[in-house]
């Protein structure tokens, strides 16, 4: 017809070719569209085929094709193609795959660096990755159907949960750092975000909880905190003067002896070059150290 004639540039002077030798039929669907025009020729129902065309702007369209034999006294002298353009549809599928692709290979990474569970807008556990079989010591059964207060310790008051349940069920996502526990009573801490899934019409069906073990990190922080409260009960506690400085001479921190035995107050030393605290003899010696070059550990072995 002439809708197709002008999608495909077909000219009058193409009309005593067959139609395989037409530029606008892909190569890889001519021996596909002859298979299908022989068998319509023998009579069969020939339906719902696929069939990729060229345009005349050199793109591909693709078609579901039925193909018809046109009968004279009970002789078939025609095949008639009825195409219906699905193009569009396609490039949506493909799309769409693009995407999926994309968000699976985005859960793929999360799940192999995170504890992942989703739950119903209860807290029931639906689902788990392994993850968090090998980080609580639970098995999968012992989890899914279980509510997800299965993992409370009892470190967190109830206002705690009460803020993540009320950011939640407004649709917003929340993050904070939990400290749970583990089936054998092991306590461990979690960089925790729970992000509420939600449906077509904006109604929150799930909540996704990812979650990082930084039980370390925790114990890091106790760790240097329990040594700088030694540090300071023994700075504050002796007549030593004891002073930090960065490598420019600066003065970070200075014990109270100096506040104590010559008199100045805490805030009028932090930032002040602490030189100017020493005599000049002092002074030369403080310069020749703090401009000593570094050596790392690998240039004094040598």
């Amino acid at each position: 017809n002439l809708t197709f004639a002008e999608q495909f540039n077909l000219r009058t002077d193409f009309k005593d070719k067959t139609i395989f030798e037409l530029p606008f039929v892909d190569p890889e669907t001519a021996p596909h569209l002859r298979r299908y025009i022989q068998q319509a020729q023998k009579g069969e129902n020939v339906t719902s085929k696929m069939l990729n065309f060229i345009d005349k702007n050199g793109q591909m369209r693709y078609y579901t094709a039925t193909f018809s034999s046109l009968t004279s006294n009970d002789k078939i002298f025609a095949v008639f193609i009825i195409l219906q353009e699905i193009t569009h549809f396609i490039m949506q599928r493909r799309e769409l795959k693009t995407v999926s692709h994309g968000l699976q290979t985005f859960k793929d990474a999360i799940t192999s660096a995170a504890d992942v569970i989703f739950t119903d807008t209860n807290g029931t556990i639906l689902d788990i990755n392994d993850r968090v079989i090998e980080n609580t010591g639970y098995r999968r059964e012992e989890l899914i159907g279980q509510n997800h207060s299965i993992f409370n310790s009892g470190h967190h008051e109830k206002a705690f949960f009460e803020t993540l349940w009320s950011t939640i069920k407004q649709g917003k996502v929340w993050r904070e750092e939990v400290c749970n526990r583990k089936k054998n009573g092991e306590l461990y801490w979690i960089d925790s975000t729970i992000i509420p899934l939600k449906n077509e019409q904006g109604q929150t069906e799930q909540y996704l909880a990812v979650q990082y073990n930084i039980s370390s990190k925790k114990k890091l922080m106790s760790e240097m905190y329990k040594i700088e409260q030694t540090f300071r009960a023994i700075t504050e506690n002796t007549n030593d003067f004891i002073v930090i400085t960065n490598q420019a001479g600066e003065i970070k921190y200075a014990s109270p002896s100096y506040v104590r035995n010559l008199g100045y107050q805490e805030n009028e030393l932090i930032g002040v070059p602490y030189e100017l605290l020493l005599t000049s003899a002092s002074r030369e010696t403080w310069r020749g150290v703090i401009q000593q070059p570094r050596q790392s550990p690998l240039q004094e072995q040598k």
